[in-house]
């Protein structure tokens, strides 16, 4: 409200002498309506507005003029230019960017493109959290959830302590506590949404492997609960995805797609002995399999009150940065995580079982699985198919050419006596580059020779000749 510099003196009668008030004037409409429409900002990359504080609210020209109608701008100015040219120099930017080195909303790329910075900083402790509580419950829990394991304690703390204070070095793997319902496993996970503040986002599987995917706009820190997919093969290849690329592609619904910097680390967790299947050599996950009991009610509410009433997770904070974050190695975002036995044994557990199939044959090393030998693709797939235990799996054909290629499966279409045929081959040893040496050697009759001592024939039934 402005306040006018004038007084009158008014009475009831309207006569001098009587009580003095002070004379108010209304704001200007436009005025009760600025805050609200700076509150947005005009990215020209996606041609939407979109407000500040909840990115995934976005609106088009058309819809934002249509949302503030009821604004009485100047001259009859609409909402929309107000926005986009009176205040073009803090509300119109080039695109949206995850910058966590940049300590500002508005920033320029190399090119003195306008940017808004999606990233938003951890909150810092509160002025009265600074009592000395100490940070021992909250290690304790960690060690009691890590089975007393002393070298998963020190990793999980260390990926702790590095989300947290190296939020421009993006974690190349994750971490993923598994075991029974109800231990706490998830209050690690309510800590650090508290230490990350609002980029911090709590998911499911769903979310997760969905095409469309605004929530990673804004999100630093991804926890996903109830993870259980066992029959899942594409879960993992979307997580290693989200872990290995530079950039992440937000699809917005009917809307156009636009990448922004990966900058989210994850933490999930699960109640099953086998949340997702997993590669054997796999170097994107660190897992914990807690093999503790639920503990009392007593146990958890003095927890929850030393953490969240008595300030205690502003104490863990601190012994993450003095105490942990310095034993960190140089590059530990990118460094594999440790593998423990009960890793191993996870991966074995949800492999694949066209994989478990072709790894065991392999292993063995006869007929079609042998050195040096190669068939007909067409055989071989229709040998795949004749394993009823394998029919479910062979229906996710990007699964299994996955699968495939990484057992250095090869193939190619070459000319046997007139006909063309597509030949397969498991290359070992460079067995592929040699055999390619032999389709080529001259003359026909001896390549004939060459290549019907290494072809192995399949019949429909498996049989191999």
């Amino acid at each position: 409200m402005l306040v006018s510099p004038m007084t009158a003196e008014n009475t009831a009668n309207g006569v001098t002498g009587g009580v003095c008030a002070t004379r108010t004037l209304s704001e200007p409409p436009h005025i009760k309506y600025a805050d609200q429409l700076l509150k947005w900002i005009y990215v020209i990359s996606i041609g939407r507005f979109v407000h500040m504080d909840d990115l995934q609210l976005q609106r088009s020209e058309a819809q934002f003029n249509e949302l503030y109608s009821p604004t009485r701008l100047p001259n009859g100015m609409k909402p929309s230019r107000f926005v986009r040219h009176v205040h073009q120099d803090t509300n119109k930017v080039d695109r949206l960017e995850s910058w966590p080195t940049l300590d500002k909303r508005i920033g320029y790329d190399d090119f003195g493109l306008r940017l808004f910075n999606v990233f938003r900083p951890p909150p810092s402790p509160p002025p009265e959290s600074l009592k000395d509580v100490g940070p021992k419950l909250a290690v304790e829990h960690l060690r009691w959830i890590c089975n007393g394991d002393a070298d998963a304690l020190e990793h999980l703390l260390k990926w702790m302590a590095y989300t947290i204070f190296k939020p421009g070095d993006r974690m190349h793997h994750g971490v993923l506590l598994s075991g029974a319902q109800g231990t706490g496993k998830s209050t690690i996970g309510l800590m650090m949404k508290h230490l990350i503040g609002p980029s911090a986002k709590v998911i499911g599987p769903k979310e997760l492997n969905a095409k469309f995917n605004t929530w990673m706009l804004d999100t630093r820190f991804a926890i996903i609960e109830e993870v259980k997919v066992t029959n899942d093969y594409s879960l993992y290849n979307k997580i290693k995805t989200n872990f290995t690329n530079e950039t992440i592609r937000i699809e917005p619904k009917n809307l156009s797609d636009y990448e922004i910097r990966n900058h989210i680390a994850y933490m999930m967790f699960s109640n099953s002995t086998v949340p997702f299947p997993m590669e054997l050599d796999d170097r994107r996950i660190f897992f914990i399999w807690s093999k503790v009991e639920k503990q009392t009610a007593a146990y958890y509410a003095e927890l929850y009150d030393y953490l969240f009433q008595q300030d205690g997770i502003w104490a863990f904070r601190e012994y993450l940065r003095d105490k942990v974050l310095p034993h960190c190695p140089a590059g530990f975002a990118t460094l594999p995580p440790p593998q423990s036995k009960d890793h191993q044994d996870l991966a074995i557990a949800g492999l694949n079982p066209i994989e478990e199939f072709l790894r065991e044959a392999l292993e063995n090393g006869e007929g079609l699985y042998a050195p040096e030998v190669f068939f007909l693709k067409k055989e071989f797939d229709e040998y795949l198919r004749h394993e009823k235990h394998l029919q479910s799996a062979l229906r996710n054909t990007s699964e299994k050419n996955d699968i495939l290629r990484k057992l250095k499966f090869d193939s190619k279409r070459k000319i046997i006596d007139g006909k063309k045929e597509t030949f397969a081959w498991f290359d070992r040893d460079g067995w592929g580059d040699r055999l390619e040496a032999k389709f080529n050697q001259q003359p026909a009759g001896e390549r004939k020779r060459l290549l019907e001592k290494h072809l192995v024939k399949i019949n429909l039934w498996g049989d191999l000749g």
